[in-house]
């Protein structure tokens, strides 16, 4: 089971990271992905379902909503003989109410521990003995589970999901254990990892109001007040098909997907669900710093702005603000590569190789996020370089995408590495998988990503110019810097 922690940003956020992968999976690449970036892939329909087709099907993609309102969603990729079952659950870290952090992950552990039908044992024994794989995950937005098998076997993974979203078994004795194992990931993973210390810290200082900064994994205090009624609570409250969506990817054949998800879970109840939290920061209007001294090798900063994702957009009221913040969003995810793009991007380029003022930087930014999120620059300086000379330098890195300075080439070359990096690495059917529910968690249609080539091929260098200038505002931005223990700021070492 795993947590996305606070201390590492989601993989989409650094497309930097992707554009290498973009060539070696060409000719790798799934019909519907291909599909995705040449941005030709045509509609069907779903054939004479018995529930409500939404009508969304893109080449060998195909989605359906059942009548108790659970969004399946198949896409048939037949490359290899195997399928893979994920079902999301729209709840995370950021619906969680104070004094209770913690208990999405918390419930995550428990929804292995077995139902009336199959106890905890027999479901690892049952999906072993069939030559599966299973895992969980947990976001601030979500929650997920997946199981992966041989083809043969996408059945039996429907029937396992079915059971446990309505059937699970909380019991004193298994809250005890997996409440010591979270406790103990807390210690491993944030507690005894001073990157992710400092990067919780960060989170705090990034959102003063919105619960963005509530900690996937929970507090110590948090956790251990967490009791078994508030775990059935949980369960109840949000593990329900009107909150959830099937997602199936594979060898597999859509009609085949849509029957097993009706005869599975088509009995089980849709509820009232409760309001979630609406994921908008408040405006800010004056710069903000922090610090912290943890036991890291070299100091290092973050400079973060506050900003929207294209799940910002359905959350503002205003038609006329929520379309630019849309625009926003798209090309904030541009702004990211210009800035942070590979050995040509101008951070690495300008910085780190000719001036050789920094020896790391990376920059973040979830362009799927479910509402507001960060724009976010980590910098750690040469040695022999202070971090307001940094600062002073990556500043002068921002102004510029002010000016008319993107060139055409450049932007083109952001463009095409955004797609591809993006696309291509997505291409096993995990992450297939994972991508469309990420953005289905977010209240957006993963066939969003039919037109992504051509909303990026609209967007020019002048609309870039002006998003900065609105964007990297010096009195909207916060910076929190970083200090090893053995290297505090000099003004904490005077008398």
């Amino acid at each position: 089971m795993s947590v996305f922690l606070s201390s590492v940003p989601s993989a989409l956020t650094h497309q930097s990271r992707l554009i290498n992968l973009s060539k070696k999976l060409t000719a790798l690449a799934s019909p519907w992905l291909l599909a995705l970036l040449v941005g030709c892939s045509t509609l069907g329909t779903s054939g004479d379902s018995a529930v409500d087709t939404a009508g969304a099907e893109t080449s060998n993609r195909f989605e359906t909503t059942l009548g108790n309102g659970l969004k399946v969603i198949a896409v048939e990729d037949n490359r290899a003989p195997i399928v893979m079952t994920q079902v999301w659950y729209q709840v995370g870290s950021v619906d969680e109410p104070t004094g209770k952090g913690g208990i999405s992950h918390l419930l995550e552990h428990m929804m292995f521990k077995g139902t009336h039908k199959v106890s905890g044992d027999d479901f690892d024994k049952i999906v072993s003995r069939f030559g599966g794989s299973q895992n969980a995950f947990t976001s601030s937005d979500y929650t997920g589970y997946y199981q992966l098998y041989p083809a043969q076997q996408l059945e039996l993974a429907v029937e396992l999901e079915a059971d446990r979203m309505t059937n699970l078994v909380l019991a004193s004795e298994d809250l005890q254990t997996e409440r010591s194992v979270v406790m103990e990931e807390r210690r491993e993973r944030v507690d005894d990892n001073p990157d992710a210390q400092a990067y919780e810290a960060l989170l705090g200082l990034a959102y003063p109001t919105a619960p963005m900064a509530n900690p996937v994994i929970g507090s110590m205090s948090d956790l251990e007040s967490i009791t078994l009624d508030d775990l059935k609570n949980w369960y109840q409250q949000w593990y329900s098909p009107s909150n959830a969506v099937l997602v199936v990817v594979g060898s597999v054949d859509h009609e085949q997907v849509f029957a097993l998800a009706e005869q599975y879970f088509g009995e089980a109840k849709p509820q009232t669900l409760p309001t979630r939290t609406v994921l908008l920061e408040a405006p800010i209007n004056q710069p903000r710093s922090s610090e912290i001294t943890v036991d890291v090798p070299t100091p290092y900063f973050y400079l973060g702005f506050n900003v929207p994702s294209l799940g910002s957009a359905p959350l503002i009221s205003d038609p006329a603000k929520a379309k630019d913040a849309e625009n926003r969003a798209y090309q904030l995810a541009l702004l990211t590569g210009v800035l942070d793009g590979g050995l040509s991007a101008r951070l690495e380029k300008n910085l780190v190789r000719e001036q050789q003022l920094l020896s790391q930087v990376s920059t973040s930014y979830d362009l799927f996020s479910r509402g507001d999120t960060l724009f976010l620059i980590r910098a750690t300086p040469r040695a022999g370089v202070d971090l307001d000379t940094a600062k002073a330098a990556l500043w002068e890195q921002i102004e510029s995408l002010k000016q008319p300075t993107i060139t055409p080439a450049e932007l083109a070359r952001v463009k095409n590495d955004y797609v591809t990096g993006l696309i291509y690495a997505q291409d096993d059917v995990a992450t297939q998988a994972r991508l469309i529910g990420s953005i289905n968690m977010i209240g957006q249609s993963d066939t969003l990503l039919k037109g992504l080539p051509q909303r990026l091929a609209e967007i020019s260098s002048e609309s870039l110019n002006q998003t900065a200038k609105v964007v990297f505002d010096p009195d909207k931005a916060f910076v929190f810097e970083v200090y090893p223990k053995s290297a505090k700021p000099d003004t904490e070492d005077q008398p």
